[in-house]
């Protein structure tokens, strides 16, 4: 139970009715205080909580570490472990700092964009078997996965992920282009 909310600060508005010439001191905004309440959830005084802006860092960090654990819960509840494989280790996205995510994603890390590619073009090329006429439901499943990472993002995929998704289009060319060149060899030495 609330037993009372107290104003600290009191912020005076200057009255607009006053027609008068009287100019009313205005705060510069760098100087400007923000208004602090104070709750008292118990009869208690000592255990008032108080409430006010934080600096930016904490801000930033108490917003990424409410997400992280918003993440974790909705996965858990899901059955969905909280780790993944990196490499030759895993990573806890209950450990996981903004650094580390940071390090994961960079051009050399491993959820970075080579990395990933090449990971998602080796499945696809283990897929294929060889067979490069696999190539177009191969891109074409890619496709859809990409698409319906967008919708359950609300349409859009972070620059990252499409970068990603050109990477892997271009290799899988690249692949279907190393048919395509053996093939002509292969037809130039037969009417040679």
């Amino acid at each position: 139970m609330i037993n009372g909310i107290y104003n600290i600060d009191v912020v005076k508005v200057p009255d607009r009715r006053s027609q008068g010439k009287e100019k009313q001191p205005v705060m510069p905004p760098h100087e400007a205080r923000t208004p602090e309440d104070k709750v008292s959830l118990k009869k208690n005084p000592a255990e008032e909580i108080t409430y006010g802006m934080l600096p930016n860092a904490a801000v930033t960090a108490s917003t990424y570490s409410t997400l992280r654990e918003m993440l974790v819960g909705i996965m858990e509840e899901q059955g969905i472990t909280t780790r993944i494989a990196s490499g030759d280790t895993s990573i806890d996205f209950r450990d996981l700092t903004p650094e580390k995510a940071r390090e994961l994603i960079s051009e050399d890390g491993y959820l970075g964009v080579e990395q990933t590619s090449e990971r998602i073009v080796q499945f696809a090329l283990s897929i294929a078997a060889g067979d490069p006429n696999r190539l177009a439901k191969i891109k074409a499943s890619i496709d859809k996965g990409f698409q319906m990472a967008a919708e359950a993002l609300g349409g859009v995929l972070p620059d990252i992920s499409m970068e990603t998704y050109n990477a892997i289009m271009d290799k899988l060319d690249a692949w279907a282009e190393s048919f395509d060149e053996a093939s002509a060899q292969t037809d130039n030495h037969a009417s040679g």
